[in-house]
């Protein structure tokens, strides 16, 4: 957590997390494009998103939860 409380970092361990406090944008992204993955991981930004999936893939989004791409 910041200095104000709010959320930058939640990791799971390689365990999935609870997705109600992400952005809806991301969530309905991640089910759509890889439903048989979980999030493990997501870190907030100051302008982006970043999210492991149980798959092993880091996907980047902007700070409004738009898709920018797949990290290698």
């Amino acid at each position: 957590f910041d200095g104000s409380g709010n959320w930058t970092e939640v990791d799971g361990k390689r365990n999935t997390i609870p997705t109600g406090f992400a952005p809806d944008k991301i969530v309905a992204y991640v089910k759509k494009s890889f439903p048989q993955t979980s999030i493990i991981k997501i870190e907030k930004n100051k302008y982006s998103y970043e999210v492991e999936l149980s798959n092993g893939l880091d996907i980047d989004f902007d700070g409004k939860g738009n898709f920018v791409k797949i990290d290698d």
